[in-house]
């Protein structure tokens, strides 16, 4: 998907821009939804994980 979509982008690197100009939304998230979830993904990385105790680590009960 990821490729794909680079190749779009190469492909027409203007399309958002000439959408709009035609009067037409671009396709994706509005501002405010897009902050909000980027606040989300770097809060992600600064709320520590939880630690588990000593006498847990590596014991995971599956036979």
């Amino acid at each position: 998907a990821t490729r794909a979509t680079l190749a779009l982008q190469i492909a027409n690197p203007e399309a958002g821009r000439q959408a709009h100009a035609r009067g037409q939304a671009a396709a994706g998230m509005d501002g405010a939804a897009a902050a909000h979830a980027q606040g989300r993904y770097q809060k992600s990385f600064t709320e520590a994980a939880p630690q588990q105790g000593s006498f847990t680590i590596g014991v995971s009960g599956a036979k």
